[in-house]
C-alpha cells in the first residue's frame, strides 16, 4: 500500500543538503531532480511544523550482547554474524574495537556466546579473538552430527582472510590461521594477495566463502577490480583444518561485462546441495548464480533487473548517471526446501554528474524494499517504465504487481511525517527502508530490515532522523504479504509499548504515564539462517546518534522472538501526535517476546540541557539499586571527569558541574555491574 509522506525537507546527499519547499507525497519527491552544483541546504523557505516536546513511554526487549567504537558494521550488506545451533545456544561475531581515533589498532572481531541462560562473555567485549587487526568477520556453525565447532573468518586488509576455527562451540581455544588470496598485480608496487569483505555460507562441515580482491586501483584479477571470488572449503574435525579449492570467478563472468563489483554488495546462502550467491550492487545489474551441486558446477547467471547505469561503470571511471532508482547495496537471498531463490534488495535514488573523483550522491528520502523470488516468471522488464532508468522505481515496480515494502507508519495514519529542520544521517548510503536480511521456514519468508523513523522520533541537537529495526512475513511463500500501513509489521527495536504524546496536551489525569525519554539509531541487522525452537534471532547494532560518527560508544543488541509473533505481533501504531484526552486504548502489558536472559538494568535516558556550559542533568530508570560510575570522554576518547553515585531503583536524576569543560563534543557514560547507557553531550 502506498503511504503518503508529508514532507517539509527531502535531501540529497553529497557532501550537503538541498531542501525543497511545500508538502509532497513521496512519489513527488522521488522526481525532483537538483542541480549538483547548488546544494547549500536551505535555499527555499518551508512551511514549520512545531517541534513539541513528547513524553515516551518504553519497554525494550531486546538485549545486549557486546560493544564497538567502530560504528559501520559492513559497506552495505551485512554477513553472516548470528549463529544459532541446534541446541538452542547462539554465536554472535561483530566488527569490535576498543576508542581507536581514526585506525583502530585493536579492530577484530568480536565473539560471545549465549548457553541459553547466560553470556559466555558477560559485558566486557570490545575485545577480538585474533591476534592482529581485522575486520568484517562472518561466522558460520561447523557439524558431522557427533560435533558442533565454529568458524569466523575476517580479513586483514592486507594479506588475506584470518580464519579462526574451534572444535567445540562456546569454548576453547581458536585456531588462527592466514588464507591468502591469488597474487594480483597492481600499477607500481609488488602484488597483493589481499580478500576483502568475507562472506560465509555453512552445511555440515562444508564452507562457501566469497570474497574480494584487492580494491585499490590498478588492481586487477583477470581484468576485474575488487573481483568477487568463491571458494569452497571442508573443515576436518581431527585435524582442525580446513582444506580449500581453488578461487572461481563464478559464472564466467568477464571483464568485457563486469569491471568492477562493490564491497558487501553481495550475499551467499545454502540449503543442502543447492548454494545461491546474490550480487546487489548500485552499479550492476542485479543478478544471482545458482549452484545444485555443493558449489562444484554454477549456472549462469540469473537476472533480477537490469541496471540503468552504463554496463562498464566503475568508480575510477567517468559516467553520467543522472537520478535512476537503483539497488542501494543492501541486499539478501535465501533458499527455501522446494528450491525457490528468495531475494529483498534496498532501493534508493542515485546521482553521478561525475565520477572522476570516486564519489556519487543519493537520495535518502527516497525508496522502498523488493521482495522477488524466482518463480515470479523472470527478471523485471527493463521496459516497465516509460523511461528505462525508472523500472526500479518502486512506486512502478508496485503498480506492476511486485510486493514494496514501505518505511512502517507509526502512528494512527498512513501519514509519515518529517519536519523542517531534521535531516537525514549521512554514511549509509540506503534508502528510507533498507538493510534488509532475509530466511525462509516452510512455506514462511521473514524479513527484518532497517528503516527511518519518522518525526518527532529524532535527536534534536543532531538534527536527525533515527532508524529502527522491524520485521514482516509471508505465510505462503512470498505470494502475498501484510499491509504494513495495517498490519503484518513488528517493530523490534522499540518493543512493546511504545506511544507519544504531546507534552501541551499532558496534564494532571496522564501522570500514571512515566516520564521516560529513549531513542536510539538501530541499524544493521544481521539474521541467524535458521529458525530453533520456533525463534526468530536477530542482531543488531544500536547507538544514540544517528549517523556514522568515529569512536562513538556502539553496542551490539539480541533479539530472540517467536517467529509466529512476526507480523501478527504488530506495534507499530503507538506513536500517537493527537491530543492526550484522545489516545486510543493501548494494551501496554502485553507478555515479553521472550524471557530467561539477563537485560541492561538502565534504560530510557535522558540529558538536559544540552547544549550547555554550567550544569548538567541526567535522567534514567533503573531496575536495581546500584553503585554508578559517570565517566565523560572527549572525541578522542581521553576521561575528562569521573563521579560515582547510588543508582536507585526506579527514576534517577544525577547532576553535574560541567563549566570546566571545553567547547566541543563529549560522552557521557554510566555504568553499573548490570548495566550502562551513554548519552552524547555538546558544551558551548
Amino acid at each position: 500500500m502506498k503511504q503518503i509522506y508529508l514532507l517539509t525537507t527531502i535531501v540529497l546527499f553529497s557532501a550537503s543538503l538541498f531542501a525543497q519547499s511545500g508538502l509532497m507525497t513521496a512519489k513527488e519527491v522521488a522526481k525532483i531532480s537538483a542541480p549538483a552544483k547548488v546544494l547549500t541546504g536551505r535555499e527555499v523557505s518551508i512551511q514549520e511544523i512545531p517541534m513539541t516536546p513528547t513524553i515516551l513511554q518504553e519497554a525494550t526487549s531486546d538485549h545486549y550482547v557486546g560493544t564497538t567504537y567502530y560504528k559501520t558494521q559492513s559497506n552495505a550488506a551485512v554477513s553472516q554474524r548470528i549463529v544459532v545451533h541446534e541446541d538452542g545456544t547462539v554465536g554472535f561475531t561483530w566488527i569490535a574495537s576498543p576508542p581507536g581515533g581514526t585506525t583502530y589498532p585493536n579492530r577484530g572481531s568480536g565473539y560471545n556466546y549465549h548457553t541459553g541462560n547466560r553470556y559466555y562473555n558477560s559485558y566486557s567485549t570490545t575485545s577480538r579473538i585474533e591476534t592482529e587487526r581485522t575486520g568484517w568477520p562472518t561466522m558460520g556453525a561447523l557439524t558431522d552430527g557427533e560435533n558442533t565447532g565454529e568458524i569466523i573468518i575476517a580479513h586483514d586488509g592486507a594479506n588475506g582472510l584470518i580464519v579462526s576455527t574451534r572444535t567445540t562451540k562456546g569454548e576453547g581455544d581458536w585456531a588462527q590461521k592466514l588464507f591468502r588470496g591469488p597474487s594480483v598485480p597492481g600499477p607500481s608496487g609488488p602484488p597483493s594477495t589481499a580478500l576483502l569483505w568475507p562472506s560465509i555460507a555453512t552445511y555440515g562441515t562444508t564452507i562457501h566463502l566469497i570474497a574480494c580482491t584487492n580494491s585499490d586501483e590498478g588492481y586487477l584479477y583477470e581484468g576485474i577490480n575488487t573481483c568477487l571470488l568463491y571458494y569452497k572449503g571442508e573443515y576436518d574435525f581431527e585435524t582442525n583444518d580446513i582444506t580449500w579449492t581453488n578461487p572461481r570467478i563464478v559464472g564466467n563472468v568477464r571483464s568485457n561485462y563486469i569491471k568492477q563489483f562493490s564491497g558487501d554488495s553481495y550475499g551467499i546462502t545454502v540449503n543442502g546441495d543447492k548454494v545461491a550467491i546474490l550480487v546487489c550492487s548500485s552499479w550492476l545489474d542485479n543478478f544471482y548464480w545458482l549452484s545444485e551441486d555443493g558449489g562444484d558446477t554454477w549456472g549462469e547467471r540469473e537476472l533480477i533487473y537490469e541496471t540503468a547505469v552504463p554496463a562498464q561503470f566503475t568508480i575510477w571511471h567517468t559516467a553520467v548517471v543522472d537520478t535512476p532508482y537503483v539497488c542501494d547495496g543492501n541486499g539478501s537471498i535465501a533458499i527455501d526446501d522446494d528450491g525457490v531463490v528468495h531475494v529483498a534488495l534496498g532501493i534508493c535514488r542515485v546521482l553521478n554528474e561525475d565520477n572522476g573523483e570516486g564519489g556519487y550522491s543519493y537520495f535518502p528520502g527516497t525508496g522502498g524494499l523488493l521482495y522477488w523470488n524466482s518463480e515470479m516468471g523472470g527478471a523485471i522488464p527493463s521496459d516497465l517504465a516509460d523511461e528505462r532508468r525508472n523500472n526500479m522505481d518502486p512506486y512502478i515496480l508496485e503498480e506492476a504487481d511486485y510486493t514494496i515494502i514501505w518505511m512502517p507508519p507509526l502512528d494512527y495514519s498512513d501519514t509519515a511525517w518529517f519536519a523542517n529542520g531534521i535531516d537525514f544521517p549521512t554514511g549509509y548510503g540506503c534508502g528510507l527502508t533498507s538493510m534488509p536480511q532475509l530466511i525462509t521456514d516452510g512455506d514462511n519468508v521473514y524479513i527484518v530490515y532497517s528503516s527511518v523513523l519518522q518525526y518527532p522520533l529524532v535527536d534534536e541537537g543532531a538534527g536527525l532522523y533515527f532508524r529502527g529495526i522491524f520485521a514482516t512475513k509471508s505465510t505462503d511463500k512470498g505470494e502475498t504479504w501484510p499491509d504494513e500501513a495495517t498490519d503484518g509489521v513488528s517493530w523490534l527495536s522499540y518493543g512493546e509499548g511504545v506511544f507519544l504524546v504531546d507534552w501541551e496536551d499532558y496534564d494532571e489525569t496522564y501522570n500514571s504515564i512515566p516520564l521516560l525519554f529513549f531513542r536510539s539509531e538501530n541499524i544493521e541487522p544481521a539474521l541467524a539462517a535458521n529458525i530453533v525452537d520456533g525463534k526468530l534471532n536477530v542482531m543488531w547494532s544500536k547507538s544514540f546518534i544517528p549517523g556514522e560518527e568515529d569512536n562513538i560508544e556502539t553496542n551490539m543488541y539480541w533479539l530472540s522472538i517467536d517467529a509466529n509473533k512476526i507480523g501478527d505481533y504488530n506495534n507499530t501504531r503507538r506513536v500517537w501526535q493527537g491530543e492526550a484526552d484522545t489516545i486510543p486504548d493501548i494494551n501496554i502489558t502485553e507478555p515479553p517476546i521472550h524471557s530467561g536472559i539477563t537485560e541492561n538494568s538502565i534504560k530510557n535516558s535522558r540529558i538536559y540541557p544540552n547544549p550547555a556550559n554550567n550544569h548538567v542533568s541526567l535522567e534514567f530508570i533503573s531496575t536495581n539499586a546500584n553503585t554508578a560510575t559517570v565517566t565523560i570522554t572527549n572525541i578522542m576518547g581521553q576521561t575528562v571527569m569521573t563521579q560515582v553515585e547510588k543508582a536507585q531503583k526506579g527514576h534517577n536524576k544525577l547532576n553535574f558541574n560541567v563549566s570546566h569543560l571545553s567547547n566541543g563534543f563529549y560522552l557521557v557514560n554510566v555504568n553499573t555491574p548490570t548495566g550502562k547507557i551513554t548519552q552524547k553531550l555538546i558544551i558551548q
